[in-house]
């Protein structure tokens, strides 16, 4: 039929009209794996009502057959066995058998790294259908946190179990009218024990490496244009005294809340100053701020605490601790660090000058490679060695 012989290893392995029918090494690309798997409408082996599919694992046997270059005994030539009624019996009673990992590829030995292994294999084949634009079954591969999910029949990837994985089932042709992908060139043997040995290291995925949680992360607020909101409208406008005030009020009534009485000033100026230097005022203090009546009063004592030294030292502190600085070098030696205290002054004024933030990253980071060079940012790189240190000699 369709010129298609089977009887002689030469007939099976001939090209045909656009593509070959046996490539020995790659049961992906030959035709005769997708005929008996009736993958091709009108080329299905044997043909719809001439007889029984073929059983996963026959089919299973065929692609291993092929894959170890389909070896075949000169002089050999087949011919079709005769229906008896004992072979009839046979067929009518043999148990199908279910498909079970020895006929998958054995998974590849190497490290496998995703991005230069997996991805392009999933970009290729997979993405058309499980990719942005469409999600058959649910089953999305180009975002890590959706594909460890799974489909809408649950999960495809079994971290460290690729033999069970449905993943793997699918792309290796184990269940004949479910063969991925449906369309286009099938995986390589290659390709399948990439994806295996990927699953059996634990499907390692860096979370960059999905171009559509790498494109969330771009649109994270931090990197927008500030835009100027549009103020709310409230009816009770006795307390707003600023734009902010404006967003406070509408969210009390949207939640029925109402706000609490203005904090007498002497409250006012002890809640200023440990919020802003971590110091109590002292009482002398406290006595300039009641005296002083002016209408900018607390907006001036703010502008003084933020310019004062102790203003660094409060929250440079923060940064410190994310650096782990300490005078001493913490570890099992702990040996006092004579210079430490430059670092940290460094930090202190640093928040007490308002420096760009950018600018504080760049000198910690890469100080002593900053043109023109300076102590300054010579200094700023102790945030590369302030951390605790095992100095013991081993």
């Amino acid at each position: 039929m369709a010129d298609f012989a089977s009887t002689t290893r030469n007939q099976l392995s001939r090209e045909a009209r656009t593509a070959s029918n046996l490539v020995p090494g790659d049961s992906a690309n030959s035709q005769l794996v997708h005929f008996v798997a009736r993958l091709v409408d009108g080329m299905e082996m044997p043909p719809k009502g001439a007889g029984e599919a073929l059983t996963p694992e026959q089919i299973g046997l065929i692609r291993a057959w092929i894959d170890q270059r389909a070896p075949w005994p000169d002089g050999l030539v087949l011919e079709a066995q005769p229906k008896t009624a004992a072979t009839e019996s046979a067929n009518t009673t043999a148990p199908k058998v279910e498909a079970v990992a020895w006929t998958l590829p054995a998974p590849a030995s190497k490290k496998v790294d995703y991005v230069k292994d997996i991805q392009p294999v999933l970009a290729r084949s997979c993405y058309s259908c499980h990719g942005p634009s469409l999600q058959r079954a649910g089953l999305r591969l180009d975002v890590k946190s959706i594909a460890l999910k799974g489909s809408q029949n649950g999960p495809v990837i079994l971290l460290g179990r690729s033999a069970d994985s449905r993943l793997i089932y699918l792309v290796a042709g184990v269940e004949p009218r479910r063969i991925m992908p449906q369309a286009g060139e099938r995986l390589t043997v290659e390709q399948i024990s990439l994806l295996r040995a990927w699953i059996d290291q634990g499907a390692q995925w860096p979370n960059e490496a999905s171009p559509a949680e790498a494109a969330a992360k771009r649109d994270h607020w931090a990197f927008r244009v500030p835009l100027r909101p549009v103020l709310p409208k409230v009816s009770q406008t006795q307390w707003v005294r600023t734009p902010v005030d404006n967003f406070i009020a509408a969210q009390h009534r949207r939640r029925g809340l109402t706000p609490a009485r203005e904090a007498p000033r002497r409250v006012l100026i002890r809640r200023l100053f440990l919020d802003l230097t971590g110091l109590p005022p002292a009482p002398e203090e406290i006595d300039a701020f009641l005296a002083d009546t002016a209408s900018d009063a607390y907006e001036r004592l703010v502008e003084k605490l933020l310019a004062s030294s102790q203003y660094g030292v409060r929250w440079g502190r923060h940064w410190l601790d994310l650096a782990r600085w300490a005078e001493t070098e913490g570890y099992e030696a702990n040996e006092f660090r004579a210079s430490a205290w430059r670092y940290r002054d460094y930090v202190v004024n640093s928040f007490s000058a308002d420096k760009p933030y950018d600018q504080f990253l760049r000198q910690q980071i890469a100080g002593d490679e900053m043109v023109p060079f300076s102590d300054e940012n010579l200094i700023a790189t102790g945030f590369l060695a302030s951390g605790r240190l095992n100095n013991i000699e081993q």
